[in-house]
Formats: structure tokens, C-alpha cells, sequence
């Protein structure tokens, strides 16, 4: 049987990649395997709603203290804006 791959995964668009395909596909071909996911101990999902308009979030995390997530945040927030060029 063919396997299916996400389009938004070949072409590495995220925008093309639900909420339901980024979990599967770190739980499935992430986890124990790459990176932080190898031997992390720590996690954190951050969801938005920007549907009507509005920012609401939801977060759920394990392994964490508060100030491990703000500094998380901080050193990713570092990260993203060098890939935008910046």
C-alpha cells in the first residue's frame, strides 16, 4: 500500500498543515527520534483562535516550570524572528 504524505510537509509549508497533522506527525515520526523530541523531557502545545477576529489561546504542556516556559518562549521568539531575516 502507497503511504500518503501531508502536501504541506513535501512543500514545508506550514500553513498547509492542520493542528491534527502536526501532532500525528510528532508523535509519529518525531518523538524519540529528532532534536529535543529525542530526549526531551519537557513539552509544550501552544494552540490559536483567530477565527472571529480575536486572540484565543490554549496551552498544554508537561515537564515544565513556569519560568522554563517564558524562557523557552524567549529564546524561541529569538529564533523565529532570525528566520524571518530580521
Amino acid at each position: 500500500m502507497a503511504k500518503i504524505e501531508s502536501i504541506g510537509h513535501l512543500k514545508e509549508d506550514a500553513l498547509l498543515v492542520t493542528p491534527e497533522q502536526c501532532i500525528k506527525s510528532v508523535l509519529n515520526d518525531d518523538l524519540g527520534k529528532r532534536g529535543a523530541f529525542k530526549n526531551g523531557k519537557k513539552i509544550i502545545v501552544i494552540a490559536l483562535d483567530d477565527s472571529d477576529g480575536e486572540y484565543q489561546f490554549s496551552f498544554s504542556q508537561g515537564g515544565f516550570k513556569v519560568s522554563e516556559i517564558l524562557a523557552l518562549l524567549s529564546v524561541v521568539k529569538k529564533y523565529f524572528i532570525n528566520m524571518m531575516g530580521f
